[in-house]
């Protein structure tokens, strides 16, 4: 997955960056660091079962996560910026009830590695008091690589049992708001909220563990899968050079 990810800033850092600036314009550029929030949406999650049973969730599904990553930008003009950046959330639970008659669960964790290229204007600084602060709005595109851990399987009137987990390269995209604060020093410190789409999750389709292994193997007829996205709040902080 890492590999994806570094290809992937690779191919988006260049095309990130194209401007309509004048030439001659003197273009700063600048590193952050990031940390946030990342609160799952409702989702449903779909499965069907090597009897051929189908299944949706009921209710939340998808637990919140935490969420860091580091980025690097240029800064053409007082309005315009471009960034990319790599960022990841680990271990959004899943707690997947069944609809079906019986009651089944599906438990599992979900982890997202992405890269971003991001487009932000800036609608200049507006100082409050002894405080500039600089309102800002964006968004981006980018390669996320979304992992579904192993999931266990099972109920009272259901043979428990354990489906592989699976790894899907999906598009993702964001949209974000939030101001900056301008600190001493050359740094600046962003804080806003985000919407983001990170595309589909799944398991895989083959057993792989069962009481006295009477199922491994089996192939259920589909996997689990539902959507990951998510409101997050986050804050940055840039260093300019």
């Amino acid at each position: 997955p890492m590999k994806k990810i570094t290809l992937a800033l690779v191919l988006l850092f260049p095309v990130s960056f194209l401007s309509p600036v004048e030439p001659a314009q003197a273009v700063d550029w600048y590193m952050k660091a990031e940390v946030g929030y990342s609160g799952s949406e409702d989702t449903e999650f779909t499965v069907t079962d090597q009897l051929g049973q189908d299944d949706t969730s009921k209710g939340k599904t998808l637990e919140s996560s935490f969420l860091y990553g580091i980025g690097a930008g240029l800064k053409f003009n007082d309005s315009l910026r471009a960034e990319v950046n790599v960022q990841f959330r680990n271990d959004y639970e899943i707690e997947h009830y069944s609809s079906v008659s019986y009651p089944i669960k599906y438990e599992s964790e979900v982890s997202s590695q992405l890269a971003f290229a991001n487009l932000y204007y800036d609608f200049g600084k507006i100082r409050l008091g002894n405080v500039i602060v600089l309102p800002f709005l964006g968004g981006g595109v980018g390669l996320s690589e979304n992992e579904m851990d192993d999931v266990a399987y099972g109920g009272p009137l259901a043979t428990p049992v354990v489906i592989e987990g699976e790894t899907s390269s999906e598009f993702a995209w964001n949209v974000a708001v939030g101001v900056g604060f301008d600190l001493e020093n050359d740094f600046v410190l962003d804080v806003g909220y985000r919407y983001i789409d990170l595309g589909d999750v799944e398991s895989g389709d083959v057993i792989i563990a069962s009481p006295l292994a009477l199922n491994v193997g089996q192939i259920i007829a589909e996997p689990l899968t539902g959507e990951l996205t998510a409101h997050e709040i986050f804050i940055d902080l840039r260093y300019m050079f």
